[in-house]
């Protein structure tokens, strides 16, 4: 009996070690600041890891696009065979080729070229504006998340408690049946705002850490919203110069700006279709067995051949005007986005400049509805209110106090769509500052 005991033991202390030594994610999770979140966004999300390689396939296709600019060299070997005689000959030489610009094509081909790599190049900022100012919203999601669940603990705890002084009261023959009923009711309403407010908080660190792409670590927002001071002094306010500066630095203009100029370069070259084109070749004679030998053997050669093209179907003429209707359809998408950013800007600013009138008249309601509630609360532990009022105070407090909250994190998303409308997070000189 001894020995099943001992056995009994030894089990129960084993099953108590496993389960303290199994990865608690709770204790697994990582707090993280909104500079250190965006930084590993930057640094890690495939998105933008992908645009990088891109830009960098892109330079190197721009220099295999004009590597036939440059100069080649060649080894060549000719074989001639005489028919009639049943001859042959064989000719071994080293040939070097260049192909000389005199209509003026290469330099508007290159600038051509490396356009394209210039626009993957914006193309990454752009999508670098686009993801970090979905990850800073993000944040603040999570961050409002994770203080909405202690804010439903704490209703919860108070709603217990409550509960407990009704049915005292009811005990005691002091409060009717009823009383105790409705604080149950309330018990349990708040538990499920609980529920659904953990649920919430989970999928918003999901949205997080999905941006980020770390599969390892469960990050959660360090910041508390309620202790945030909102400052507006470095907010980017709107007018002339600003959106100068701000159209500078949007990359999707940008975009469409050098897209204008390659249209312009198309247009040059095309206009250059019919140009002539002069080859020259430089050739050494290594080795011959011709029955010239001693004459061919260590020749140089050189060669110049002039192409004159004369007709090409209207070839070129048609694709000048081409290119002329596009510049102009370009120069009017141009104006359409420069519109459509600066309406972005002012809307952008009225959403944040109304962000910040909210949180401030919601800060106002919660003080006078602490207040309230807080006097409610001891009228009615004092027998001198009802239960109906004090569940009222109760009920008004809590929405107020999570408008507050909601109220907050708008401020802070409101400010980081106004930093992405300014591309402020891939030119950080240009945004308003959202430093806290």
């Amino acid at each position: 009996m001894k020995n099943k005991g001992w056995k009994c033991i030894f089990l129960l202390s084993f099953l108590c070690l496993c389960l303290f030594l199994q990865p608690n994610p709770v204790l697994s999770s990582t707090l993280i600041n909104r500079e250190e979140y965006l930084r590993i966004v930057d640094t890690q999300n495939p998105t933008l890891l992908a645009l990088v390689k891109q830009a960098k396939a892109k330079f190197s296709e721009v220099q295999s696009l004009v590597a036939h600019q440059r100069l080649a060299i060649n080894l060549q070997t000719e074989n001639i065979v005489f028919t009639g005689s049943n001859k042959n000959e064989q000719t071994l030489s080293l040939n070097v080729l260049q192909k000389i610009d005199i209509a003026g094509k290469y330099l508007p081909e290159e600038e051509y070229y490396l356009i394209e790599y210039e626009k993957s190049i914006f193309q990454y900022k752009d999508e670098k504006n686009k993801i970090l100012a979905q990850a800073e919203k993000a944040f603040w999601e999570a961050a409002w998340a994770k203080e909405n669940v202690e804010l439903q603990k704490n209703i919860l705890y108070e709603r217990l408690e409550l509960l407990k002084v009704a049915q005292e009261k009811y005990k005691q023959g002091m409060v009717p049946e009823l009383d105790v009923i409705r604080a149950s009711t309330q018990v349990e309403e708040s538990r499920s705002f609980l529920t659904e407010a953990e649920a919430f908080f989970q999928n918003a660190l999901t949205s997080m850490n999905v941006l980020a792409t770390n599969q390892h670590l469960n990050m959660i927002p360090e910041t508390a919203l309620s202790s945030l001071s909102i400052s507006t002094s470095s907010v980017l306010s709107v007018n002339s110069s600003t959106i100068e500066l701000i159209l500078a630095n949007r990359d999707d203009l940008n975009i469409l700006n050098l897209t204008l100029r390659q249209l312009e370069l198309s247009r040059i070259l095309a206009a250059k279709g019919l140009s002539p084109m002069l080859e020259a070749s430089l050739g050494y004679v290594a080795l011959t067995d011709s029955e010239q030998k001693e004459s061919l053997e260590g020749d140089i050669r050189l060669s110049l051949v002039m192409t004159v093209p004369i007709i090409d179907g209207q070839k070129s003429k048609l694709q000048q005007k081409q290119y002329e209707e596009l510049i102009q359809s370009t120069h009017y998408n141009i104006q359409a986005k420069e519109t459509s950013i600066y309406q972005e800007v002012v809307e952008a600013q009225n959403d944040w400049e109304k962000s910040l009138a909210l949180e401030k008249s919601r800060k106002q309601q919660l003080d006078q509805s602490t207040r309230e509630l807080a006097i409610t609360r001891l009228m009615y532990q004092e027998g001198m209110g009802n239960q109906l009022d004090l569940l009222r105070a109760q009920v008004e407090n809590q929405r107020v106090q999570t408008e507050y909250l909601a109220a907050i994190r708008d401020v802070y998303k409101s400010l980081a769509e106004l930093k992405r409308v300014a591309g402020g997070y891939s030119h950080p000189e240009s945004g308003p500052d959202k430093e806290s």
